[in-house]
């Protein structure tokens, strides 16, 4: 069980009080908006509590070795934000000077609050071993099945965006085989040790279908002193479900710099989950090589 508490500020609140020729303190000869910022910043806080538990058990038949790993955690984050509730000019009563007067009560200032509790339940269960013995040596298998249940939900008092919920259940099946070819102390002993290694991967996602994880590789080690190692890996992974239903946090006249321009401006910042992102795709191509000296 942990626990953590964040705490921050964003910077001053400001506002465009508009400014009357009316008005007896007025040494203006037209209408005028007048820049101001508040005394006090805007704050920020969060609180987290998370826990987890697991059971792991091992054991073994001979060569082969076999693994069974069950997992439960939650997590619970409430954030609590000030934001300012308007923006645009202000109109200043004629009765107001605003030279002497603290006008940071005018500044409509609210806080947003969101929540988040998510949970993650897993069991997974792993099976390593010789499947057959090959003239360079055994062939090594692996072979892993997993079952995951995630949920989250989203609170947030941002009208604009709501409430979220989303469960999403995984299930995946991994098998592994490392071949050897050649060894220094048996077949092809000239060559040095050559080996190849191959994995894939299948999961299948609830609201996201079903996804697949190539790797293939090979490792020649022709002298103790030098290693070589090519691999290729092809992965396709759902967004995490943090990324998916995440509540939103809008924070309004946060200052920026624009790199672009060179001016610092005031922006809206949005932060939060987007349910409708895709799976993503990713590529490797990995060449290196080991010199001993």
């Amino acid at each position: 069980l942990r626990r953590h508490t964040a705490n921050g500020e964003r910077g001053l609140p400001n506002a465009l009080f508009f400014l009357n020729t009316t008005n007896p303190v007025s040494p203006f000869s037209r209408n005028v908006g007048l820049a101001y910022y508040g005394t006090d910043p805007l704050r920020y806080s969060s609180r987290t509590t998370a826990g987890e538990g697991n059971v792991t058990l091992n054991a073994n038949w001979g060569s082969w070795s076999g693994n069974f790993n069950a997992k439960h955690s939650e997590s619970t984050m409430v954030s609590l934000s000030d934001r300012q509730t308007g923006f645009g000019f202000i109109p200043l009563g004629d009765n107001v000077d605003p030279f002497t007067t603290d006008l940071t009560s005018l500044i409509g200032i609210d806080v947003g609050r969101t929540r988040s509790h998510s949970f993650t339940t897993l069991a997974d269960v792993t099976l390593t071993g010789p499947l057959l013995t090959l003239p360079a040596g055994p062939l090594q298998s692996t072979v892993e099945g997993t079952l995951v249940w995630d949920g989250l939900r989203g609170e947030s008092n941002y009208s604009a965006f709501g409430d979220r919920l989303v469960h999403r259940n995984q299930q995946s099946i991994r098998g592994a085989l490392d071949i050897p070819l050649t060894a220094t102390d048996g077949f092809g002993a000239a060559l040095g040790n050559l080996s190849a290694d191959a994995e894939y991967s299948r999961f299948h996602y609830s609201h996201a279908g079903s996804v697949g994880n190539t790797t293939v590789g090979l490792t020649w080690e022709p002298r103790p002193v030098l290693r070589l190692h090519a691999e290729y890996q092809e992965n396709q992974q759902p967004a995490p479900i943090e990324i998916l239903a995440d509540p939103v946090i809008v924070n309004r006249g946060v200052r920026m710099f624009d790199p672009l321009t060179g001016e610092t401006v005031d922006v809206t910042q949005i932060i939060g989950g987007n349910p409708d992102l895709l799976p993503q795709k990713t590529e490797i191509r990995r060449v290196n090589a080991l010199l001993r000296l």
